[in-house]
């Protein structure tokens, strides 16, 4: 996680020259996932970082009736932006 977190914060701040940025109007600071996952963990008591495959993770998410169709397009439109706007700079 702490690898994930280091490529996260260093992307926003070589291409951003950032970590806070505001997503769908929510003012985020990016590359403190791991407070997320424990709050996401503490209020669902589920283990998300335990799945091994997005199946697994979908699973999980159906059980405690998380909705998660159209969050990995999002997800992806954003990488496609960043690598934009990176080429950009």
């Amino acid at each position: 996680m702490a690898i994930t977190e280091g490529i996260v914060r260093q992307a926003a701040e070589d291409v951003l020259g950032t970590t806070k940025i505001t997503y769908q109007g929510s003012r985020l600071t990016l590359g403190i996932l791991s407070h997320r996952t424990d709050a996401v963990r503490e209020a669902t008591r589920k283990d998300f970082l335990s799945c091994h495959t997005v199946e697994e993770a979908r699973a999980m998410a159906r059980e405690i009736h998380v909705p998660f169709e159209g969050v990995m397009a999002s997800v992806e439109f954003s990488m496609r932006h960043l690598r934009r706007r990176s080429r950009s700079l």
